[in-house]
């Protein structure tokens, strides 16, 4: 069978995850932000049947469609490498440390990463809407002085400390190395076209719940919370967590519209949502800004680089997931707007009814994108919560 060529790899990843396949043999498939869970061999062309599928997939009734099969390039089994004894390489050679190298880029991407985290604090919003730096306290504690505006009693941490949860649940039904299974993301949630062209839903939302590994789990908790509690204490809690919820969800449509046959993972579509919030906020009160835009702007530049680094630091990240919350999160907050008359710009309302109008317009597309021609095959066979596969 032409499951013995391909393997699931671990689950890792720093961003939303996008499951890529490994060759093991003489046949290959290149994957990049694509989950390759169904393929065909040299022999595919003769009709696909049960062998032309890995054993993850259940592949259902045999069919001839080009659309169903991935064919592959034949390639000559690799050689045994040659082992080169060190003492023998000529004078002025070294030797690459590639384990030393890639530990190194590992640890300066987590560096890059924390420190860009740290400084994406937009603070409150003032009376006229505009951003403020975050108040600080004499007597603030060590959690506001790292998340500014911290409260045990908001939505944002009361969802973090959920996907915690659902973390160590999904450690918990099966897991690989100290991150959970593939099978077990799947059966938990994740995100997969042909299971949501389906009728499965629901898939729009569990992805925000699960994560990759615990570096993927911190980075997005990390980034919600810096972000969140001041945005919360300006919207409200039942405002905030709609917009939030919004944001995942429209942020996993255009990811699966857009490319229907990848795993993915990570509350990160909300996360960038929070950021589309933000630059909502930001472009319908610039009028009134005044003095404080060389400011704002620093920060709108800083934050837009941050964001864009942080979604193209790895192959396996969902940009259109980032994308698509980010969009979204822009559009809500606009439409949902409840600036003081005293400071609405002349275009306030056609701004409120043209996003209202722009994202029902992104969720019907994608939505019909995925509905009228995203394949319902093939499924991953995975087994249950209870007995999952332990790939």
């Amino acid at each position: 069978m032409l499951s013995k060529f391909l393997q699931l790899p671990e689950a890792v990843a720093t961003g939303r995850l996008d499951v890529q396949t490994k060759p093991l043999g003489a046949a290959r498939r290149s994957v990049v932000n694509t989950v390759s869970l169904y393929t065909g061999g040299p022999e595919a062309s003769k009709g696909p049947g049960r062998d032309s599928c890995l054993d993850f997939l259940d592949c259902g009734p045999s069919s001839t469609r080009s659309s169903d099969v991935i064919q592959m390039e034949a390639e000559a089994e690799p050689e045994p490498e040659e082992v080169t004894n060190p003492s023998s390489l000529p004078a002025g050679s070294t030797e690459v440390d590639v384990t030393g190298l890639a530990l190194a880029a590992t640890t300066a991407s987590v560096l890059v990463k924390g420190i860009l985290l740290l400084s994406m604090t937009p603070g409150g919003l003032g009376p006229m809407r505009y951003v403020a730096p975050p108040s600080m306290m004499h007597n603030e504690t060590f959690a506001e002085l790292i998340f500014p505006g911290f409260d045990s009693r908001s939505f944002i941490w009361r969802v973090s400390c959920l996907q915690v949860l659902e973390f160590i649940s999904s450690l918990a039904v099966g897991q690989q190395n100290g991150a959970p299974a593939t099978c077990t993301l799947f059966l938990m949630g994740a995100s997969w076209g042909p299971s949501i062209a389906k009728g499965g839903l629901w898939r729009l939302i569990a992805p925000m719940g699960l994560h990759a590994n615990m570096l993927h789990l911190f980075f997005n908790i990390f980034f919600q919370l810096r972000m969140g509690f001041g945005m919360e204490r300006q919207f409200g809690f039942k405002k905030f967590m709609s917009l939030y919820m919004l944001c995942g969800l429209v942020g996993n449509l255009i990811s699966v519209a857009v490319d229907p046959f990848k795993l993915a993972v990570g509350a990160s579509t909300a996360g960038f949502g929070l950021v589309g919030v933000w630059l909502a906020e930001i472009f319908l009160s610039w009028h009134v800004l005044g003095p404080h835009r060389d400011r704002t702007m620093v920060w709108v530049a800083f934050v837009t680089v941050g964001c864009i680094v942080m979604s193209t630091m790895q192959p396996n990240i969902d940009m259109f997931g980032h994308f698509g919350g980010a969009l979204a999160g822009f559009l809500a907050a606009t439409m949902i707007s409840d600036m003081p008359d005293q400071y609405k710009p002349r275009w306030y309302d056609a701004a409120r009814v043209g996003s209202g109008i722009a994202l029902a317009s992104l969720i019907g597309i994608c939505g019909a994108k995925i509905g009228l021609y995203t394949p319902t095959w093939p499924v991953p066979d995975c087994g249950s919560l209870l007995t999952p596969h332990k790939w």
